[in-house]
């Protein structure tokens, strides 16, 4: 509840201090935490409550708060301070809060059960801001295909036991490009476990992005993920299988496999014999009560594989047989 309470009162000393500057604009925060409509009242009345008694001041309340205030103030003075922009004073600042919160800040839910048209700008279809500091509160409505004009505020909350890759990097718009002014004020709020998942998830499209850029992935591409999930992150999967089903994707559960395709084996005597003789050169290199990996020489691997295909024939059928030299030399 702390991170809660921080992300919103960081959101508005963030926008004072810009308008304080000459920047004056209006600015939105979103609340994503779940699905569920439900929820979203329920959190939706939790912000009403805690701006209510942020303007109310109540004297039993009115340390904590200046506590709260001050900690935000220094923490988004720090970022537009490294940005090169000025930063007026404290009391300057906790003025012009206590003037937003009176009347300068409404909270709207949106989701599926009311109708998004009505929240949008009629001239760019984005999502208005009535007021000089809007915060939204919503779930599969605001995921995609609406913007919402100087966002400088996200609290991510929603934590499913698997996350679709695709569907959290559309959700992770909030990183998307922005002006230096707005992004000296920018936050980002959630669980160090959905911290945790989002950065598993970047390295798995950093890597993804270079294996492309260096044409590794001539023959098609395969997305493969063992599972690794522990108590720190969430399952992840590439994105829903009903997308994959409809494409040419090679998807895997776990302790599945994926088998090569595009060749006939020779007559089983044949294939008997190579099968012996490998046998006999992997005996050579380790004893078969040896379960962990070992590292072989190059010349090794090249002769098992040569006597591996020395048994196998293209199929006339299909263009996915990979020849042995190609096997060898570009992998």
């Amino acid at each position: 509840m702390s991170t809660f309470k921080r992300g919103i009162i960081n959101f508005i000393i963030g926008g004072c201090i810009l308008n304080r500057s000459g920047k004056k604009q209006k600015y939105a925060y979103v609340i994503h935490t779940a699905v569920a409509q439900q929820a979203h009242d329920r959190v939706a009345n939790i912000t009403k409550t805690l701006i209510y008694q942020l303007k109310e001041k109540a004297e039993e309340h009115i340390v904590y708060i200046e506590k709260l205030l001050q900690e935000s103030y220094r923490d988004i003075s720090n970022s537009v301070i490294e940005f090169g922009f000025d930063i007026p004073e404290y009391e300057e600042i906790k003025e012009d809060f206590y003037s937003a919160i009176g009347q300068g800040v409404k909270v709207s839910v949106i989701n599926a059960k009311d109708d998004i048209n009505k929240y949008l700008n009629e001239d760019t279809g984005e999502l208005k801001l009535r007021t000089p500091f809007s915060i939204f509160v919503g779930g599969q409505v605001l995921d995609r295909g609406i913007t919402i004009p100087n966002m400088v505020g996200f609290y991510y909350a929603r934590n499913p036991k698997t996350m679709q890759q695709d569907t959290v990097m559309q959700h992770s718009r909030i990183f998307g490009y922005r002006e230096n002014d707005l992004l000296s004020i920018t936050r980002f709020y959630t669980t160090r476990k959905i911290y945790e998942s989002m950065v598993k998830i970047t390295e798995i499209d950093v890597a993804l992005r270079d294996d492309i850029k260096h044409d590794r992935f001539e023959d098609g591409i395969c997305f493969i993920e063992r599972r690794g999930d522990t108590q720190s992150t969430a399952k992840i999967v590439p994105c829903s299988p009903s997308k994959i089903s409809v494409s040419n994707v090679v998807y895997l559960k776990p302790s599945s496999r994926i088998l090569p395709i595009g060749f006939l084996p020779k007559a089983k005597a044949i294939s008997d014999k190579v099968v012996r003789e490998v046998n006999l050169m992997i005996d050579s290199i380790m004893p078969r009560e040896q379960k962990r990996e070992v590292v072989i020489d190059i010349v090794k691997a090249e002769e098992l594989i040569e006597k591996v295909y020395s048994c196998l024939v293209p199929d006339e059928n299909t263009e996915r047989f990979v020849e042995s030299d190609k096997m060898i030399y570009e992998n």
